[in-house]
């Protein structure tokens, strides 16, 4: 039972920083590199590299043909390009989570936005359609 204690430490440090890094989350730089613009938005939103690890980022786009259940294959030159600017700018995230929709900072900041506005919205990754400036990397209301 020695795992008890430590598991409620960590659970106390992912408490108490979860909704530290919400605030330093909800300004971040703009995305900065041309072609990580040009194709991650040619289908959604190109989101911060801030809101995800190193290691997210790697395993996302280490099969960007299966990417959430779409094809996102790039050339590899282009991959490449795309995945050192985000592994290079990569956030603080939960390193086994690949979405940021599971992110212990995401559901503290959308606690209270109900399925409802989600459904409205159609996706959870859709974070123009409530923060009107947020590929600017403004996510403050």
């Amino acid at each position: 039972m020695l795992y008890r204690p430590l598991f409620g430490a960590l659970l106390g440090v992912t408490l108490f920083a979860a909704p530290l890094l919400a605030n330093e989350l909800a300004s971040v730089p703009p995305i900065a590199n041309a072609a990580a613009k040009k194709e991650c938005s040619a289908c959604h939103m190109a989101f911060q590299p801030q809101f995800l690890s190193a290691t997210a980022w790697t395993a996302i786009f280490k099969d960007l043909s299966n990417h959430f259940g779409d094809n996102a294959s790039l050339p590899d030159a282009t991959r490449k390009e795309i995945e050192d600017y985000y592994v290079a700018n990569a956030g603080r995230g939960q390193t086994g989570l690949l979405r940021i929709s599971q992110q212990s900072w995401y559901l503290i900041q959308h606690r209270e936005v109900g399925q409802a506005k989600f459904a409205a919205v159609k996706s959870k990754a859709n974070c123009n359609a409530c923060h009107k400036t947020a590929d600017q990397g403004q996510y403050e209301n």
